[in-house]
C-alpha cells in the first residue's frame, strides 16, 4: 500500500543544511518543529545530501530526539538519496540503496518513529527503475520503509514504476513559471494513476518572493555563494530580465489579491491540486508545494498568508504566463540530463 498524504502544503528542509553555513542540527530541528506545530505540517522532505557530513538527517535526529511524541508516527519524511555528492549523478545500484537507506534509517529514532519513505534523487539512466525500486521493496517488505517516492521522472517512467511498485508520491519542479511537466506528460500520468505529486521549488528558487522584486541586487549577491549560481536563470543576463518578469505577478499578487508574491505563487498551485478540465486533464492529481525557509519568518510568509484564486483570476493569471516567459533553463545542462527520466 501507499502512504497517504493529506497535507494541503508541507515543508522542504533543503535550505536549513545545504547552504554555504549549515545550520546547526539544533537550530534546524527548531524550525522543523516550528512548521510543525504552528502550520500543521504532517509532511517533511530532505536530503542525505543535503549538506556535508548528513546535515539534514542529523537535523531530524535532532528533532525527533528532543521532540519525541507518539504525534510523530503520524508524520511522514520523504528522503532522497543514493546520489553522489560531487558529480550530483545518481545511483540505483544495489551497493548504493543499500548505503544510503541504512544510513538515512540511522538517523531516525525507532521510538515513535515517523513513516519513512525513500526515494532515489533523480534516476539511474544505466540500470532498470524496477531494479532500483526492488531494492528498495525489501526494506518495505522488512517494515524498514513506509513507502517509496520517486524523483524528477518522467511518465514513461512513472509507468513502469508502477508495475513493480506502490507509489506514494512523486517528486517534481512546479511551479508559476516552471511547468516542464505539462510538456514531458507526467502531470497526466500521476493524474490518471491519482499519484499526488510533490511541488519542490514551489517559488521558482526564491524569484517568486516579494524579497527578489523588493531587494533584486541582494538575492543576486545571495546565489553566487549557492547553488543557484549553476543555474542558467540565475545567470547575470537571465537574473534582471526574470526579475522584471516576476515584477508582474508581485503587481498581481500587492494590487488585486492583497497578499505576497510567495504566497500567490503557492496559492497557485493549490488552485491547479485536483482541479478539473484543466490543461486537458479530466482531474489534475493532488500537488502538495514544499516551500522551505530557513526563518519562523519566512516559513509564516509561506504559511499563514495563502489566500483563494477565482476561476477568472486564474485566467488573468494564464495571461501572464503566456506574455511572460522566464529566460534561461530551470538548470545547466548536466543537471537538467538527470530530470524527468
Amino acid at each position: 500500500m501507499s502512504v497517504q498524504l493529506n497535507d494541503k502544503i508541507s515543508y522542504g528542509t533543503m535550505s536549513l543544511t545545504w547552504r554555504p553555513e549549515p545550520m546547526s542540527p539544533d537550530d534546524a530541528a527548531e524550525m522543523i518543529h516550528y512548521v510543525v506545530s504552528k502550520h500543521g505540517v504532517k509532511f517533511l522532505n530532505g536530503g542525505e545530501f543535503y549538506g556535508p557530513d548528513n546535515a539534514n538527517l542529523k537535523a531530524f535526529q535532532r528533532y525527533f530526539e528532543k521532540y519525541n511524541s507518539p504525534k510523530n508516527k503520524e508524520l511522514v519524511v520523504s528522503i532522497k538519496g543514493a546520489l553522489d555528492p560531487k558529480t550530483l549523478s545518481p545511483d540505483g545500484s544495489k551497493e548504493s540503496i543499500d548505503k544510503s537507506v541504512k544510513n538515512v534509517l540511522a538517523h531516525f529514532p525507532l521510538e515513535n518513529r515517523p513513516k519513512i519513505l525513500f526515494e532515489t534523487a533523480r534516476v539511474d539512466k544505466n540500470i532498470p527503475i524496477e531494479t532500483t525500486l526492488s531494492y528498495i521493496n525489501e526494506y518495505i517488505q522488512q517494515g524498514l520503509l513506509s513507502g517509496v517516492s520517486l524523483s524528477e521522472t518522467g511518465g514513461k517512467t512513472v509507468l513502469k514504476a508502477l508495475k513493480v511498485a506502490n507509489i506514494s508520491c512523486v517528486e517534481l519542479e512546479l511551479s508559476f513559471f516552471t511547468r516542464d511537466i505539462l510538456e514531458d506528460g507526467v502531470l497526466k500520468v500521476c493524474s490518471d494513476n491519482n499519484i499526488p505529486i510533490i511541488a519542490y521549488s514551489p517559488v521558482c528558487r526564491g524569484m517568486l518572493t516579494d524579497y527578489a522584486v523588493e531587494h533584486a541586487d541582494e538575492l543576486y549577491e545571495a546565489t553566487r555563494k549557492d547553488m543557484r549560481s549553476w543555474m542558467d536563470r540565475f545567470s547575470e543576463e537571465n537574473y534582471r530580465a526574470n526579475i522584471a518578469a516576476c515584477k508582474k505577478l508581485y503587481d498581481f499578487a500587492h494590487d488585486v489579491k492583497k497578499t505576497s508574491l510567495e504566497a500567490l505563487a503557492l496559492s497557485w498551485i493549490l488552485k491547479v491540486s485536483e482541479a478539473k478540465n484543466l490543461w486537458g486533464i479530466e482531474k489534475v492529481c493532488k500537488i502538495i508545494p514544499i516551500p522551505s525557509g530557513s526563518t519562523k519568518e519566512k516559513a509564516d510568509m509561506n504559511f499563514g498568508h495563502l489566500v483563494e484564486i477565482t476561476d477568472a483570476e486564474f485566467e488573468e493569471l494564464e495571461k501572464i504566463y503566456e506574455s511572460t516567459r522566464l529566460q534561461g533553463g530551470r538548470a545547466n545542462a548536466h543537471l537538467i540530463s538527470n530530470m524527468l527520466v
